[in-house]
């Protein structure tokens, strides 16, 4: 099952995020797709909030993976420049994903390849639309186990609250990726 949210800026992405970050638990996945500028590292940024990390939150583009000490410890990784699964698990990055002791975010997570990742919050952003200024992001959750309950509680009190005004925002939906 998704669900799917709209967010209207940068800081709403964040601040779902955010949200998240304070239910996380020992062990999550989070991997992230989308398209450049889709907030991917936004949305980053502000799980590791969530967790209590003060600092500068930055995209590990370049350094491939950054960790960060909150009341988990957080793997951070960026694929955008790797060219396949390989490269990844060359450099540690599989054993980040099995059962990590504390959390794992993967932005660019479709260049895992076809690994199963059932146990994962699968997080796929979007553009509402490509006009400018529109700052909305659609986000699909995708969360495969029961670790991911009081996640997909905030997600669905995230649209309560915020007042979804779109049935397909923050409904569950039926899909062949469950």
């Amino acid at each position: 099952m998704a669900i799917t949210i709209v967010t209207g800026s940068a800081a709403a992405t964040r601040q779902l995020a955010l949200a998240l970050g304070r239910v996380a638990a020992p062990g999550w996945v989070v991997l992230l797709d989308g398209p450049l500028g889709a907030g991917k590292t936004v949305f980053a940024q502000g799980l590791i909030a969530g967790l209590g990390y003060g600092g500068r939150v930055a995209s590990p583009t370049f350094t491939l993976i950054n960790e960060y000490d909150a009341c988990l410890h957080v793997w951070h990784a960026d694929l955008y420049r790797l060219n396949e699964a390989m490269d990844f698990a060359a450099i540690g990055g599989e054993d980040i994903l099995d059962s990590p002791p504390g959390l794992a975010i993967v932005e660019w997570a479709t260049k895992l390849g076809d690994s199963d990742r059932g146990c994962a919050m699968h997080v796929e952003m979007s553009f509402v639309s490509a006009a400018a200024p529109d700052d909305r992001r659609r986000l699909v959750f995708r969360l495969g186990g029961e670790c991911y309950t009081a996640a997909r509680h905030v997600i669905e009190q995230w649209a309560v609250e915020h007042g979804v005004d779109h049935p397909d925002k923050a409904r569950p939906q039926d899909g062949a990726h469950d």
